[in-house]
C-alpha cells in the first residue's frame, strides 16, 4: 500500500503576481481545491502514462503518456526527469480533482505536483519537500514558459507563506483565511499574459519596474496584516495590489466586474489573482458567515464562485 495518497493543491496570489517573475517578493496560499491520484501497474502500454478525469460538468478527461508529445506527456518527462526516476514496467497514474482549469488558481502546477508525488510514491521515495516542488515547477513550466516557482511551491506546502525567487518560501503562521473566488467568465492564458507582459516591459522598463516593485513592496505589509488578523489592512492591500494590476493592464472588464461583486457582496478587499487577462478575482471576508452571504449573493447575481476557508 501506498504510503500516503499522492496529492496537489491549488493556489491564489494574494500579493505580487507578475512582480514574482521578476525576483520581488508575494504573498501566496494554497487553496482547499485539488487533485489526488492512484497507481496502477497495467500488464501492457506505455511505461508512464497520466489520466485526468473530468475536474468539473464543464471539463473533459484528459490523457498523456511519455513520448506522446503532448504537453501533458512533455510535463511528465521533465518532472521524471527531475526525479531522476525511470520505468521498468507500465505505471497509470488516474487523477481526479475538483480543479478549475486555466482561471489562474495553479491548476497546472497542481497536477505536476500530484504527478511528482505519485512518481515519489511508485518508486518508494521519500523525498523533502522542496525536491517535490522542484519537480512540479520542471513541470509546471512546460505549460506556462517562464515560471517563477511561486505556483509549484504552493502546490506541495499547501500552507500560506512569502516567496521570492532569492529567498524561496517562508511559512506565514496565521488564523484560516476566508477567501471568495468570483470567475470573471473570461478565458486566459497565463503563456499570453506572461509574455504581453514581458513586451510592456521592454518597451517601458522603468515604467514596468515601478509597478512592479510597488506590488513587491506589498508582500510584507499583507503576510504582517494575515499574522495579526488585521483583515482590514490585508483587505487595503487587496484593493492596492488590484489598482496596480490594472495600471499594468493585465485586468480586465469581467476582471473589474467580479472586483466590484465582490465588494458590493460586504468584501474587505479585492482582486485579481494570478496572471489576468481572465480568469477569477478573489475576495477578503471577515468571517465563515459573512463568505457564505457573499457566496450567496455573488451566485444569486449569475456569477460563478467558490466559498474558500485557507489554507
Amino acid at each position: 500500500m501506498p504510503r500516503h495518497v499522492p496529492r496537489g493543491v491549488c493556489k491564489a496570489i494574494l500579493t505580487g503576481e507578475h512582480a514574482v517573475v521578476y525576483g520581488h517578493e508575494a504573498l501566496a496560499t494554497a487553496l482547499p481545491l485539488g487533485f489526488a491520484a492512484t497507481l496502477d501497474h497495467p500488464p501492457q502500454g506505455p511505461l508512464l502514462a497520466v489520466e485526468v478525469a473530468a475536474t468539473s460538468a464543464e471539463a473533459v478527461p484528459f490523457r498523456g503518456a511519455l513520448g506522446d508529445g503532448s504537453m501533458l506527456g512533455q510535463a511528465i518527462e521533465k518532472i521524471a526527469a527531475a526525479l531522476g526516476v525511470s520505468r521498468q514496467r507500465p505505471l497509470l497514474v488516474r487523477v481526479v480533482g475538483d480543479v478549475p482549469l486555466g482561471r489562474g488558481l495553479g491548476s497546472s502546477a497542481a497536477l505536476a505536483a500530484v504527478i511528482a508525488d505519485a512518481l515519489a510514491v511508485a518508486h518508494g521515495l521519500e523525498l523533502p519537500v522542496d525536491e517535490l516542488a522542484r519537480a512540479a515547477r520542471a513541470g509546471d513550466e512546460v505549460f506556462h514558459g517562464r515560471a517563477s516557482g511561486i505556483d509549484a511551491e504552493a502546490a506541495v506546502r499547501r500552507e500560506l507563506g512569502l516567496f521570492s525567487r532569492t529567498a524561496g518560501w517562508r511559512r506565514v503562521e496565521a488564523a484560516p483565511l476566508h477567501l471568495l473566488v468570483v470567475d470573471s467568465g473570461e478565458p486566459r492564458s497565463t503563456a499570453d499574459v506572461v509574455a504581453r507582459v514581458g513586451a510592456r516591459r521592454a518597451a517601458d522598463e522603468l515604467g514596468v519596474a515601478r509597478l512592479m516593485a510597488a506590488m513587491g513592496a506589498l508582500a510584507q505589509p499583507a503576510a504582517t496584516a494575515a499574522r495579526t488578523g488585521d483583515l482590514a489592512a490585508l483587505g487595503r492591500v487587496f484593493d492596492d495590489n488590484h489598482r496596480l494590476l490594472q495600471e499594468l493592464g493585465v485586468s480586465t472588464p469581467g476582471l473589474d466586474a467580479a472586483v466590484v461583486a465582490a465588494r458590493e457582496a460586504g468584501a474587505l478587499g479585492a482582486k485579481l489573482t494570478g496572471a489576468g487577462g481572465g480568469g477569477v478575482a478573489i475576495a477578503l471576508m471577515a468571517d465563515r458567515a459573512a463568505l457564505t452571504r457573499a457566496h450567496a449573493a455573488v451566485v444569486a447575481g449569475g456569477r460563478k464562485g467558490w466559498a474558500l476557508t485557507c489554507p
